[in-house]
């Protein structure tokens, strides 16, 4: 966990998610849920599952569900670091949702159904660069509509 980094302010938003998180959050998660299948989100929309999985266990420790319910709230939410309205918008999304996959990816494995392994490392470089073009382009739209 400790070399996973998030935007500051999309983490201090993910902590604020996974705090708050409950059990009814899950029911607004899954009203939601399907209409974020797009833009890079689709590259990542098996993780997704897992963490929808791993919600929907009762088994499942309470931590790590409300992690999950935490980077998936922040998926549905309009309050993000990065609008997602702007072009590279969910960027910071899948930031936290690569952030939450490698940090549950012990309590992830168990929901894997194909040999296949959570594959956050090769989008997490991607991801990285990516947040930080999009930071900049939020930032140039901002001054844009200011002048």
């Amino acid at each position: 966990m400790a070399d996973v980094i998030m935007a500051p302010t999309a983490q201090r938003l993910w902590e604020k998610f996974t705090r708050g998180a409950s059990e009814e959050d899950a029911q607004r998660i899954e009203e939601k849920l399907p209409f974020m299948k797009k833009g890079p989100i689709k590259k990542i929309w098996g993780e997704v599952g897992l963490l929808w999985k791993l919600i929907k266990d009762p088994k499942a420790a309470w931590g790590a569900r409300a992690a999950a319910i935490g980077s998936l709230i922040y998926l549905i939410s309009p309050a993000d670091a990065v609008p997602d309205i702007i072009p590279g918008g969910l960027l910071d999304d899948v930031m936290v949702l690569i952030f939450a996959c490698k940090m549950l990816s012990d309590e992830l494995k168990k929901y894997v159904e194909d040999t296949t392994i959570i594959k956050t490392e090769g989008h997490y470089k991607i991801v990285r660069a990516s947040v930080l073009g999009a930071i900049a382009i939020a930032v140039i739209v901002l001054i844009l509509k200011l002048i």
